[in-house]
């Protein structure tokens, strides 16, 4: 407020795509979708996505008890240009927890994001790396969430699970 002697408590953010979009796309980011551009098939020590497709996401199957607290992941091969990346990981926040995502470049974490408690389901969280990403053709972007419970929604005997989903990763060329 202004004229109170008080400092601001909210300020309007601009997200990337956003930011992108007011400035004619001068960007030229790689937009990577979770349920298209990556590998859902099994990753060795990982439990399985499935397609979430009425959100656009991959998911965890919390219901199966032997999913939760445990990561899934799935994998994409790059085949862009090779060159310095800014990366922007997008997840879903949702009330019955807030997962934790990781993404990582040939096996070296580069990301690491956990969703911020919410009262909206399925509202968009941006992860971003804290430093640009060097990236050639071949190299291997592995993405893993996890299913937890923040112990808030009774479902039953129990309380209900995230399910770690996520729709993209954006990549912004330096």
């Amino acid at each position: 407020p202004e004229g109170l002697d008080l400092h601001a408590t909210y300020r309007l953010s601009e997200s990337y795509t956003e930011l992108n979009q007011r400035s004619l796309g001068s960007f030229n980011p790689i937009r990577l979708s979770a349920t298209t551009n990556f590998k859902t098939t099994e990753v060795d020590g990982y439990i399985p996505y499935y397609v979430d497709r009425t959100r656009g996401a991959l998911a965890i199957d919390a219901r199966k008890e032997a999913y939760r607290n445990r990561p899934a992941a799935a994998q994409h091969r790059f085949a862009g240009d090779a060159g310095s990346y800014a990366l922007t990981l997008y997840t879903m926040k949702e009330t019955d927890g807030e997962s934790e995502y990781t993404v990582s470049i040939n096996g070296v974490e580069v990301l690491k994001s956990t969703n911020a408690p919410t009262s909206i389901d399925y509202s968009i969280h941006e992860g971003h790396a804290k430093q640009n990403v060097q990236l050639k053709r071949g190299d291997i972007i592995h993405v893993t969430s996890n299913a937890v419970t923040n112990g808030l929604i009774p479902e039953g005997d129990i309380t209900a699970f995230s399910r770690g989903r996520w729709t993209e990763l954006m990549l912004i060329p330096e």
